[in-house]
């Protein structure tokens, strides 16, 4: 008589429960970390930024709410509500958030691009929807602005652009309302569905909300957990876009030793056209150092040289493809050296 071993029904049954049991949890994560959605509308009338929806459109808008924690712990509900309201016309976005929290905000910057320490409120955009690059625009309590342009695993907050923001502050809250023209957006013809995710700093609990959940292992602007905005009608975006950032310096050096003067005038500016409305002609002429942040100071004493982020604004336009090639000197391409000779002078 031939005789069974009962040991291995039993681990088949334990594989099979295991099996399941995993089956489940992937099923429930995939459902907690789910996609929003949002229709954006069109406005009624006109909007004026300062702060407060006085506004028909805001009346009527739909309010969404429901934001998540991202850290430090995720897929919960946040503790302090936001709501936001988002509407368009021909010229751009509208924005409307409020921030529900104690009279207390806490804002350690009025400078610009700032953002990290404060109460602070961000929309983020991905208007390809190709989850690869994007721009965010974040506002503090107090109105200080930042934007920045969103790659993979990075942001890059030198990137500046035009656009409008007024903030209130109440006992139980604080409100934003904004307007980003179509003019600061690069986005495609008839795309009617946008990625988007808007984030929330709060450091008095030391949280960050996002209205589409995102696992606390991934940063909050991670391309892969952006909800979907949806357009009744696709934006067009506007013709003739171009802008012009001149610039005039002068400097003075007296020697007094020798009792001479010499004066040193420049003159240059970047200039940005809009051939297409993805595709932009980017221009510089003297390229103006005087609003470049200062980098960090560093002692170098090794026998290469030290490669510093690019910080000046014309060079920073489409970095991001750039970025991923090579490692520091094996990089095809590094504008740091643009402008200076072998020896570091300045051409």
């Amino acid at each position: 008589m031939r005789r069974t071993n009962p040991i291995k029904p039993i681990l088949c049954a334990i594989v099979l429960v295991v099996w399941i049991g995993l089956q489940f949890s992937h099923a429930q994560v995939d459902s907690t970390f789910a996609p929003k959605t949002m229709q954006i509308s069109s406005i009624k009338g006109v909007i004026t930024i300062d702060g407060e929806f006085n506004e028909a459109t805001w009346k009527q808008a739909k309010v969404y709410s429901g934001f998540f924690e991202q850290s430090p712990q995720d897929g919960r509900p946040a503790s302090k509500e936001t709501e936001v309201q988002i509407a368009y016309d021909e010229s751009g976005i509208y924005l409307a958030a409020t921030m529900y929290d104690d009279p207390n905000i806490l804002v350690t910057s009025l400078k610009r691009d700032s953002w990290g320490q404060s109460d602070e409120f961000a929309i983020l955009f991905d208007p390809v929807n190709a989850k690869a690059n994007g721009m965010a625009f974040g506002v503090n309590a107090l109105g200080a602005q930042t934007e920045a342009l969103l790659f993979p695993n990075d942001a890059d907050d030198s990137w500046d652009n035009r656009w409008r923001s007024a903030t209130r502050n109440y006992e139980d809250r604080w409100t934003l309302e904004a307007y980003i023209p179509f003019k600061s957006l690069r986005f495609e013809k008839n795309n009617l569905v946008w990625g988007l995710q808007f984030v929330r700093n709060d450091p008095g609990t030391n949280q960050t909300h996002v209205w589409s959940p995102v696992p606390r292992q991934f940063a909050d602007a991670d391309f892969g957990y952006f909800g979907q905005m949806f357009w009744d009608q696709a934006p067009q975006g506007q013709a003739g876009n171009i802008n012009l950032i001149p610039y005039v310096s002068g400097l003075t050096r007296k020697d007094n030793a020798n009792n001479t003067t010499e004066d040193d005038i420049q003159i240059g500016g970047d200039a940005k056209i809009g051939i297409t409305r993805s595709l932009n002609l980017d221009l510089t002429i003297n390229p103006d150092f005087s609003q470049v942040e200062v980098d960090n100071l560093v002692t170098n004493l090794t026998r290469f040289s030290i490669f510093f982020p690019e910080r000046r604004q014309f060079f920073i336009e489409n970095s991001d493809l750039f970025n991923g090639f090579g490692q520091f000197a094996n990089q095809p391409f590094y504008s740091r050296r643009i402008g200076l000779d072998p020896s570091g002078q300045t051409v």
